[in-house]
Protein backbone atom coordinates (compact mmCIF):
# COMPACT_ATOMS: atom_id res chain seq x y z
CA UNK A 1 0.00 0.00 0.00
CA UNK A 2 1.21 3.23 -1.16
CA UNK A 3 0.28 6.38 0.30
CA UNK A 4 2.23 10.14 1.10
CA UNK A 5 5.41 9.79 2.19
CA UNK A 6 6.14 11.72 5.39
CA UNK A 7 10.21 13.30 6.26
CA UNK A 8 10.68 13.56 9.75
CA UNK A 9 13.99 13.56 12.36
CA UNK A 10 13.89 10.01 13.78
CA UNK A 11 12.46 9.57 17.01
CA UNK A 12 13.88 7.40 19.92
CA UNK A 13 10.30 5.27 19.09
CA UNK A 14 11.42 4.64 15.84
CA UNK A 15 15.25 3.59 16.59
CA UNK A 16 14.70 -0.11 16.60
CA UNK A 17 12.76 0.10 13.12
CA UNK A 18 14.96 2.20 11.50
CA UNK A 19 17.86 0.33 12.52
CA UNK A 20 16.36 -3.33 11.34
CA UNK A 21 15.44 -1.27 7.78
CA UNK A 22 19.39 -0.31 7.82
CA UNK A 23 20.37 -3.91 8.54
CA UNK A 24 17.88 -5.53 6.31
CA UNK A 25 18.95 -2.77 3.06
CA UNK A 26 22.40 -1.10 3.56
CA UNK A 27 24.04 -4.26 4.32
CA UNK A 28 22.62 -6.39 1.87
CA UNK A 29 22.47 -3.68 -0.70
CA UNK A 30 25.37 -1.38 -0.82
CA UNK A 31 28.13 -1.94 -3.51
CA UNK A 32 30.97 -2.13 -1.14
CA UNK A 33 29.00 -4.92 1.35
CA UNK A 34 27.86 -6.53 -1.57
CA UNK A 35 31.83 -6.97 -2.81
CA UNK A 36 33.17 -7.93 0.76
CA UNK A 37 29.97 -10.41 1.03
CA UNK A 38 28.95 -8.68 4.24
CA UNK A 39 25.80 -11.20 4.67
CA UNK A 40 27.79 -13.98 4.88
CA UNK A 41 29.35 -12.27 8.31
CA UNK A 42 28.46 -14.35 10.91
CA UNK A 43 27.84 -11.72 13.46
CA UNK A 44 27.75 -8.21 12.03
CA UNK A 45 24.54 -7.39 12.75
CA UNK A 46 25.47 -7.05 16.08
CA UNK A 47 28.39 -4.22 15.64
CA UNK A 48 26.14 -2.41 12.88
CA UNK A 49 23.25 -2.63 14.94
CA UNK A 50 24.94 -1.07 17.90
CA UNK A 51 26.97 1.45 15.52
CA UNK A 52 23.20 2.84 14.08
CA UNK A 53 22.01 3.24 17.18
CA UNK A 54 25.35 5.58 18.18
CA UNK A 55 24.43 7.39 15.10
CA UNK A 56 20.62 7.75 15.86
CA UNK A 57 21.48 9.09 19.50
CA UNK A 58 23.18 12.25 17.83
CA UNK A 59 19.04 12.79 16.79
CA UNK A 60 20.37 14.52 13.55
CA UNK A 61 19.08 11.30 11.41
CA UNK A 62 16.23 11.48 9.05
CA UNK A 63 13.25 8.74 7.94
CA UNK A 64 10.72 8.34 5.43
CA UNK A 65 7.37 7.23 6.37
CA UNK A 66 4.33 5.82 4.28
CA UNK A 67 1.47 7.41 5.74
CA UNK A 68 -1.22 4.85 4.31
CA UNK A 69 0.33 2.21 7.16
CA UNK A 70 2.70 3.95 9.31
CA UNK A 71 5.54 1.86 8.12
CA UNK A 72 9.04 3.41 7.65
CA UNK A 73 10.48 3.11 4.26
CA UNK A 74 13.93 5.14 4.24
CA UNK A 75 16.31 6.25 6.70
CA UNK A 76 19.37 8.36 6.34
CA UNK A 77 21.98 8.11 9.79
CA UNK A 78 23.44 11.24 10.02
CA UNK A 79 26.41 12.94 12.23
CA UNK A 80 27.92 15.61 13.79
CA UNK A 81 31.43 16.31 13.70
CA UNK A 82 32.98 18.62 16.32
CA UNK A 83 36.49 19.91 16.20
CA UNK A 84 36.55 20.23 19.61
CA UNK A 85 34.37 17.07 20.42
CA UNK A 86 35.14 13.43 20.85
CA UNK A 87 32.84 11.75 18.14
CA UNK A 88 32.50 8.87 19.70
CA UNK A 89 32.01 6.96 16.73
CA UNK A 90 35.10 5.66 16.17
CA UNK A 91 35.51 2.78 13.57
CA UNK A 92 38.02 0.73 14.81
CA UNK A 93 35.76 -0.35 17.84
CA UNK A 94 33.54 -2.32 16.50
CA UNK A 95 34.82 -5.49 17.76
CA UNK A 96 34.66 -7.54 14.84
CA UNK A 97 37.33 -8.04 11.97
CA UNK A 98 34.42 -8.01 9.03
CA UNK A 99 32.32 -5.56 10.55
CA UNK A 100 36.21 -3.55 10.61
CA UNK A 101 36.96 -4.74 7.16
CA UNK A 102 33.55 -2.73 5.54
CA UNK A 103 34.28 0.75 7.78
CA UNK A 104 38.03 0.16 6.19
CA UNK A 105 36.92 0.99 3.11
CA UNK A 106 35.43 4.54 3.58
CA UNK A 107 37.97 5.24 5.88
CA UNK A 108 40.83 4.63 2.69
CA UNK A 109 38.67 6.38 0.32
CA UNK A 110 39.24 9.71 2.77
CA UNK A 111 43.23 8.93 3.64
CA UNK A 112 44.06 11.61 1.09
CA UNK A 113 41.90 14.11 2.09
CA UNK A 114 43.52 17.13 4.02
CA UNK A 115 41.83 17.67 7.48
CA UNK A 116 38.48 19.31 6.85
CA UNK A 117 38.25 21.75 9.68
CA UNK A 118 41.48 23.61 8.67
CA UNK A 119 40.76 22.49 5.08
CA UNK A 120 37.23 24.41 4.95
CA UNK A 121 37.86 26.56 8.16
CA UNK A 122 35.40 25.35 10.29
CA UNK A 123 34.71 24.09 13.52
CA UNK A 124 32.08 21.12 12.67
CA UNK A 125 30.85 19.69 9.64
CA UNK A 126 27.34 17.51 8.94
CA UNK A 127 27.97 13.92 7.69
CA UNK A 128 25.53 12.18 5.68
CA UNK A 129 25.66 8.73 5.87
CA UNK A 130 24.06 5.06 5.60
CA UNK A 131 21.50 5.74 3.91
CA UNK A 132 18.82 3.01 3.35
CA UNK A 133 15.53 2.96 1.20
CA UNK A 134 12.73 0.00 0.93
CA UNK A 135 13.76 -1.66 -2.41
CA UNK A 136 9.78 -1.12 -3.59
CA UNK A 137 10.30 2.50 -2.14
CA UNK A 138 13.69 3.33 -4.50
CA UNK A 139 11.62 4.40 -7.60
CA UNK A 140 9.69 7.12 -5.50
CA UNK A 141 12.69 9.61 -5.13
CA UNK A 142 12.96 8.61 -1.47
CA UNK A 143 16.43 8.43 -1.31
CA UNK A 144 16.63 12.13 -2.64
CA UNK A 145 14.23 13.66 -0.66
CA UNK A 146 15.66 12.04 2.29
CA UNK A 147 19.27 13.99 1.38
CA UNK A 148 17.38 17.09 0.69
CA UNK A 149 15.57 16.71 4.07
CA UNK A 150 18.89 16.68 5.35
CA UNK A 151 20.71 19.28 3.84
CA UNK A 152 17.77 22.00 5.17
CA UNK A 153 18.07 20.39 8.31
CA UNK A 154 21.67 20.83 8.54
CA UNK A 155 21.68 24.32 7.01
CA UNK A 156 19.06 25.04 10.12
CA UNK A 157 21.87 23.96 12.52
CA UNK A 158 24.01 26.22 11.12
CA UNK A 159 26.48 23.67 9.18
CA UNK A 160 29.06 25.10 6.48
CA UNK A 161 29.98 22.00 5.62
CA UNK A 162 28.14 18.72 5.09
CA UNK A 163 30.35 15.88 3.33
CA UNK A 164 29.87 11.76 2.47
CA UNK A 165 30.74 8.97 1.46
CA UNK A 166 28.60 8.12 -2.06
CA UNK A 167 28.89 4.43 -3.40
CA UNK A 168 25.83 3.69 -6.00
CA UNK A 169 25.38 5.41 -8.70
CA UNK A 170 21.80 6.71 -8.30
CA UNK A 171 23.49 8.37 -5.15
CA UNK A 172 26.51 9.67 -7.14
CA UNK A 173 23.76 11.83 -9.49
CA UNK A 174 21.76 12.63 -7.11
CA UNK A 175 24.96 14.06 -4.71
CA UNK A 176 27.16 15.23 -7.62
CA UNK A 177 24.39 16.20 -10.78
CA UNK A 178 21.34 17.52 -8.76
CA UNK A 179 22.82 18.79 -5.29
CA UNK A 180 26.02 20.05 -6.19
CA UNK A 181 28.29 18.42 -3.92
CA UNK A 182 32.07 18.41 -5.07
CA UNK A 183 34.43 15.42 -5.18
CA UNK A 184 37.43 15.46 -2.98
CA UNK A 185 38.55 12.26 -3.37
CA UNK A 186 37.88 9.21 -5.14
CA UNK A 187 38.90 5.56 -4.82
CA UNK A 188 38.70 2.32 -6.83
CA UNK A 189 37.28 -0.99 -4.67
CA UNK A 190 40.17 -2.80 -6.51
CA UNK A 191 43.12 -0.58 -4.84
CA UNK A 192 41.38 -1.46 -1.26
CA UNK A 193 43.96 -3.03 1.04
CA UNK A 194 43.26 -4.76 4.06
CA UNK A 195 46.16 -5.99 5.77
CA UNK A 196 48.68 -5.26 3.00
CA UNK A 197 46.94 -6.93 0.69
CA UNK A 198 44.37 -6.06 -2.63
CA UNK A 199 41.49 -8.24 -1.57
CA UNK A 200 39.12 -6.51 -4.15
CA UNK A 201 42.04 -6.83 -7.02
CA UNK A 202 39.19 -8.67 -8.89
CA UNK A 203 36.71 -5.73 -8.96
CA UNK A 204 36.06 -4.05 -12.83
CA UNK A 205 38.01 -0.95 -12.83
CA UNK A 206 35.50 1.61 -13.33
CA UNK A 207 33.94 0.70 -10.10
CA UNK A 208 35.17 3.19 -7.37
CA UNK A 209 33.31 5.43 -4.38
CA UNK A 210 33.85 8.85 -3.88
CA UNK A 211 34.32 11.47 -1.04
CA UNK A 212 32.19 14.59 -1.41
CA UNK A 213 31.56 17.45 0.00
CA UNK A 214 29.46 20.88 -0.15
CA UNK A 215 29.79 24.23 1.97
CA UNK A 216 26.58 26.43 2.46
CA UNK A 217 26.79 30.50 3.85
CA UNK A 218 28.39 31.65 0.26
CA UNK A 219 31.48 29.54 0.93
CA UNK A 220 32.97 27.34 -1.85
CA UNK A 221 34.64 24.24 -2.23
CA UNK A 222 38.12 24.25 -2.66
CA UNK A 223 39.47 22.07 -5.48
CA UNK A 224 42.17 19.73 -4.78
Amino acid sequence: MFGTIIYCLLKPERYEEAVKLALNVYLRQERACQLLNVKSFPDHDKYAENYFHRLADQSCSYVAINEANNELVGVLFNSEVDRNKVNGLSKDECGNEEWAKLLAVYKQNKASIPNLFNHFNVEKYFYLGYLSVRPDFCSRGVGASLLRQCEDFLKSKGHGLAVADVTADQTKHICISKMGFNVLGEMKYKDFIWKGKKILAHVNEKENLKFVAKTYSGTSIKKL
